[in-house]
């Protein structure tokens, strides 16, 4: 665990905080840590690779002379010395503050999501419609549906006034560490869960809704987030609340293919169905990929923030 200091009125901890402003992007960059949540140094004369990962033993590694590698979290880490560097004390809530892993390509725009929740709702408005009529679909929707122009419709929805779009676009920034890069509340999980088993259907709809799609942006979005909290709690391979198999939630999480994920696993020697003894190994192999957006402090178990 990192050994720091609490303020006796809040949460804050006084940490040593390693940073550098990138003089080609301008972009700050922190300590970066690898897939195995490992710090990369260079010993100062022999350039011998140094992993560790304890933060505090990094801090006092750079200042007795060792290059780290820093990244701002999109771009690839570069190994820095010392001297260009910034040690200063600070004061951080959460010690997700003090370092960065290198984020995975974007799976899909801002725009796409968008795109995807407008047909969503517009969709949705539909189903109203058949079953509340005009103005029930038009306050769900918040502005007039217009059941043949469903493109038009689209164009004029303010996905500002949609609780279900300002949910999903924070479930966005959420699940793949965009924007505000927050975890989802508490409150914002539940009213999620809700909307997923609200939203998804089992049967054919009269008209077709992204949130059916399986590769679509809106159901990747809302499914990653509702799934990342359940990781380190042991629940994600027991969560009833969408009908699918192990390997279909761990090729969504990784941004696979089901065969890749089972041909993954097989060369790991866990087999199907899961045991409960091969749960932390999956997910090991899950925080591996390449295509996995990395846990913060608050979607992980205790005792692996070190």
């Amino acid at each position: 665990m990192i050994e720091v200091a609490y303020h006796q009125s809040s949460n804050e901890r006084i940490v040593r905080k390693i940073s550098r402003t990138n003089p080609r992007t301008k972009e700050t960059e922190r300590p970066w840590r690898n897939r195995a949540h490992q710090f990369v140094l260079a010993a100062p004369r022999s350039g011998a690779e140094v992993l560790t990962t304890n933060y505090l033993e990094a801090v006092a590694l750079v200042q007795a002379g060792h290059s780290i590698r820093m990244s701002d979290g999109r771009n690839q880490p570069n190994l820095v010395t010392p001297a260009s560097l910034t040690i200063a004390e600070a004061r951080e809530t959460s010690v997700d503050q003090l370092w960065l892993y290198t984020m995975p390509k974007l799976r899909f725009t801002h725009e796409r999501l968008e795109e995807d929740i407008r047909k969503a709702l517009a969709g949705l408005a539909v189903e109203t419609f058949c079953v509340a009529g005009q103005k029930a679909a038009d306050a769900f929707l918040g502005t007039p549906l217009n059941a043949e122009d469903i493109p038009g419709t689209m164009t004029r929805i303010k996905l500002g006034r949609s609780k279900f779009a300002r949910l999903v676009l924070a479930a966005y920034d959420s699940a793949f560490r965009v924007g505000e890069d927050r975890s989802l509340t508490s409150i914002e999980l539940t009213q999620l869960a809700v909307m997923i088993g609200g939203t998804f259907s089992g049967a054919k709809r009269h008209q077709g809704n992204p949130v059916d799609e399986p590769d679509s942006a809106v159901r990747q979005t809302m499914l990653c987030a509702h799934w990342r909290p359940l990781i380190y709690s042991g629940r994600l391979f027991d969560d009833d609340l969408v009908n699918s198999a192990p390997i279909t939630r761990l090729a969504i999480l990784s941004s696979m293919t089901e065969p890749g994920v089972r041909n993954a696993l097989a060369k790991r020697k866990i087999g199907l169905p899961f045991r409960s003894q091969d749960y932390q190994i999956t997910i090991e192999w899950l925080q591996s990929t390449r295509g996995f957006v990395p846990l913060r402090e608050d979607e992980r178990a205790p005792s692996i923030v070190k």
